[in-house]
């Protein structure tokens, strides 16, 4: 077993808490025992779910999850009532991860009919606007300026220069800096070094904080694109600045001196 199935192994481990975490907690909602936190303790499980499917190119269950997740969230925000006939969706919806997950493990087809029928469910109970819905709160949408005879992959590889500092919302989230590097490192050559400048001493450490960043340099015959999809699902959640190289004979992008030879295509910062 290699690198990548220990962490696809770790993330299937990870889902049997996350289902049982939604289960107690729509049970919990059902008898009316529950209140906001449970509510926002099952958006952070399926929000998880999400999160870690897509970054293992689990489309179906990262799809689902991603409508369940923008309809939960509805409710956090006060936007849905929590009524009998919304709870039904979200307790039928809590059970149709089970067998997106089992799929996603055995590499078996994923169900269908119950997914079907219930995605619209879920969509339907989204009140914000479309265009409000692809952004997160405070979220600044990614300004792209690069030539477009490059913004496609090629057979040759390009460098990118990333910048990532997770904010503390992206780990309440149930999501991990970890899964996203991991990630990144299927589109090709990956070196990583983290900045743990900001980490104060452990007396003063607050464990809801955010403290390191990381720079990272990839070599990939990847899209901007597709370099960018993988930090879709933190969108808001982090800054985040993307650098591409053009070809040069004399930069070699995983070279601890090149930054400065970048050209920015994508600035998330907030």
């Amino acid at each position: 077993m290699d690198g990548m199935d220990d962490i696809r192994e770790t993330f299937f481990d990870e889902c049997e808490e996350l289902l049982e975490s939604v289960n107690a907690g729509l049970k919990a909602l059902e008898r009316g025992e529950g209140d906001g936190e449970t509510l926002r303790t099952v958006h952070r499980a399926v929000h998880s779910m999400k999160g870690g499917a897509a970054a293992f190119d689990f489309d179906r269950l990262s799809d689902f999850a991603y409508a369940f997740e923008k309809a939960l969230k509805e409710a956090c925000e006060d936007r849905l009532s929590l009524d009998s006939e919304s709870l039904d969706v979200f307790w039928r919806a809590g059970e149709a991860l089970r067998p997106l997950v089992d799929a996603a493990r055995s590499g078996q087809p994923a169900p269908t009919e119950d997914i079907d029928a219930l995605t619209p469910a879920l969509k339907a109970m989204r009140v914000a606007p479309p265009e409000e819905e692809a952004l997160s709160k405070n979220f600044t949408p990614a300004k792209i300026d690069i030539d477009p005879s490059i913004a496609l992959g090629t057979d040759e590889p390009r460098g990118f220069l990333i910048y990532f500092k997770p904010y503390p919302d992206l780990y309440d989230l149930g999501n991990e800096a970890s899964s996203i590097i991991a990630a990144l490192a299927e589109l090709g050559e990956l070196r990583v070094a983290c900045d743990a400048d900001a980490l104060p001493g452990l007396d003063d450490i607050d464990p809801s904080n955010a403290y390191l960043s990381w720079t990272i340099r990839l070599k990939t015959r990847a899209s901007t694109e597709e370099v960018m999809d993988m930090f879709e699902f933190v969108e808001g959640e982090c800054a985040l600045q993307i650098s591409d190289w053009r070809e040069r004979d004399d930069v070699d992008p995983t070279d601890q001196d090149c930054a400065a030879a970048g050209t920015t295509v994508a600035d998330v910062v907030e």
